[in-house]
């Protein structure tokens, strides 16, 4: 079976690796050892996210909007390792099992985050809110 190693969840050579499913997948490599444009790609789309909240767009709606992008470019990424869609569908709960936990993994390490951080972070994101709104 192939190993898909991933960088503390962000995928190595993904394209390469889904084209050779099916997969077993494992991290390998903590968050530390993840590339520094890994986190400015990261940076790009919450930028996008808060350009809709300084549009006026509610933070849940952002949120949903954006959860559902990650989604629908996870299950084309998927696809696009597969050539037909019956083999696909026999790697469907792994695959979607892999992203959930990944998903889930990264959300609790910037939960920890913010409750470490929880003043600073929160401080920090009212000035940018004021800030945006011309106080």
């Amino acid at each position: 079976m192939l190993y898909l190693t991933v960088y503390g969840g962000v995928y190595s050579d993904l394209f390469f690796a889904a084209a050779h499913r099916p997969a077993i997948f494992r991290v390998s490599n903590p968050m530390s050892e993840v590339p520094k444009e890994f986190f400015d790609r990261a940076d790009e789309f919450i930028k996008i996210a808060n350009q809709h909240m300084q549009q006026g767009v509610e933070a849940g709606q952002v949120s949903a909007a954006f959860m559902y992008g990650l989604a629908r470019y996870s299950a084309w990424f998927t696809a696009s390792g597969w050539t037909n869609g019956q083999d696909m569908a026999k790697a469907r709960d792994e695959t979607v099992e892999f992203f959930v936990n990944e998903y889930r993994r990264m959300l609790e390490l910037n939960m920890d985050d913010y409750i470490q951080n929880f003043d600073t972070y929160v401080e920090a994101s009212q000035q940018l809110g004021a800030a945006s709104k011309g106080a």
